[in-house]
């Protein structure tokens, strides 16, 4: 059972049997186990990252237009400020890291790139007219009444992510296989197929995590030694529009 917090695997099978923790492994015998522990070392590297690593992440929405109508207003008044930024522009606020907008799809037709465009690489607008003001999620893509954008967004795994992901993944083979580990105190752990991990708390005590090198450089660098970003949201920071998931991650 896969948890699908990471958009994608952050190491290989190979990296795993090509790496010092191979002898606790068998490539004929362990593909299965070698295939959960790299993506739950992946969606655990995720969780200690706040967020902030993920992968590449490919998701379709369908942008939902919030208040409006004869019953309710526009959610979220725009100061001076924020209409003046947009020019008075309807924009969708997008998620993610480094955003590409792969495609955008109304009613069975897709709107060429130079229709629309990107305002601080996330708020999606369109050049000429106005973004339709109803949608339906029951209908299949490209029916009428049906308006689609695809979201590419995150970063590939960089060297410290995919080496920390070898070690914490060979790390949980061996507890697996040999009821043993160098996991910190701190690490919670039920069986391989539901694996719950408060590594951020217990990597901050480097004195107990000496035998991790490649997981302690992925939470100094990637994790804000332990600490959330701060985040701050507020209902018309999403410009009155909900997105709607209709796909999921490329999945872990």
């Amino acid at each position: 059972m896969t948890m699908n917090v990471a958009c994608q695997r952050f190491c290989e099978p190979d990296d795993l049997f090509g790496d010092r923790c191979a002898c606790a492994l068998d490539e004929n015998d362990d593909s299965d186990l070698v295939d959960d522990v790299i993506d739950m070392a992946s969606d655990i590297l995720v969780w200690m990252s706040h967020g902030r690593i993920t992968g590449i992440c490919l998701n379709t929405f369908r942008p939902m237009k919030v208040g409006g109508g004869t019953c309710g207003t526009l959610v979220g008044e725009y100061s001076d400020y924020e209409t003046a930024r947009f020019g008075g522009m309807d924009v969708i606020a997008l998620p993610g890291r480094d955003v590409q907008v792969l495609e955008v799809e109304i009613d069975g037709e897709m709107l060429t790139p130079s229709e629309y465009g990107l305002i601080d690489g996330r708020y999606l607008f369109r050049r000429e007219g106005a973004w339709p003001t109803s949608n339906s999620l029951s209908k299949l893509s490209g029916a009428e009444g049906v308006f689609e954008v695809t979201v590419r967004s995150g970063v590939a795994p960089d060297w410290i992510t995919r080496q920390a992901a070898i070690e914490l993944a060979c790390e949980l083979a061996t507890e697996a296989l040999e009821n043993r580990s160098r996991l910190p105190r701190g690490t919670v752990s039920a069986n391989v197929q539901g694996v719950a991990v408060a590594l951020a708390d217990a990597l901050a005590d480097e004195s107990d995590a000496q035998g991790l090198p490649r997981l302690l450089r992925f939470y100094a660098w990637h994790c804000l030694n332990g600490e959330a970003p701060g985040v701050v949201w507020a209902p018309e920071m999403n410009r009155g529009w909900e997105l709607v998931q209709v796909s999921g991650p490329s999945g872990s």
